[in-house]
């Protein structure tokens, strides 16, 4: 089962998909589109860090009601996945497929966030905003920030308002069928601790 939000897609993305996927082989080369979603772990230098930042800031706020629910992917997940791919493309049981990624079960965003503050002993400010609000928020910010040609991101966009307040979430089954994925060997609580005792160090 799967069900999402209204999202936003980068026309880039689409083009590659719909060139790509579909065709077991084109010119001697063999794809597959491996689609993991909100990847995490140590390391990471984009998602978590950014959230953190926020946190520290005062400036996190929590988006919509804090029930939606959606997938997430450990980096030791995403790079298993690839390899598992290559592998499965080489026997020929892949081509041409797309195929999701995530930790195998949705986590509700809000309080995967919050538990992850609390271990950091980071406080997540209490009054939320409304996804409409943030969305309104995200439609003038993009457009100041492109009519005044300002650089780094707005505080707040469409996409990211969709993103922090809509469920999106995707059966795994597919890949579980063909690639062999597993994602319970990187489960979730670990990779939480894992990360925290990374930041705390």
């Amino acid at each position: 089962m799967a069900k999402t939000g209204s999202a936003i897609t980068p026309q880039p993305k689409l083009s590659l998909r719909r060139k790509f996927c579909g065709h077991t082989v084109r010119g001697g080369l063999k794809v597959c589109a491996l689609r993991p979603h909100l990847i995490w772990g140590v390391g990471d230098p984009h998602l978590l860090p950014r959230v953190i930042a926020r946190a520290k800031a005062g400036r996190l706020r929590q988006v919509g009601t804090g029930h939606n629910k959606v997938d997430i992917t450990h980096v030791r997940n995403a790079a298993d996945a690839h390899l598992l791919a290559f592998d499965a493309l080489v026997s020929g049981n892949c081509g041409g497929k797309a195929y999701f990624l995530s930790q195998g079960e949705p986590v509700i965003l809000w309080d995967w966030i919050q538990n992850l503050l609390q271990q950091l002993n980071i406080r997540l400010p209490a009054r939320p905003i409304p996804a409409k609000a943030a969305f309104a928020i995200g439609t003038v910010a993009e457009g100041i920030w492109h009519l005044l040609r300002l650089r780094g991101e707005p505080p707040m966009t469409r996409f990211v308002a969709v993103e922090l307040s809509k469920d999106h979430w995707y059966s795994i089954a597919a890949a579980r069928r063909d690639l062999g994925y597993t994602p319970e060997n990187h489960p979730t609580s670990v990779g939480v601790r894992e990360y925290v005792d990374s930041i705390k160090q």
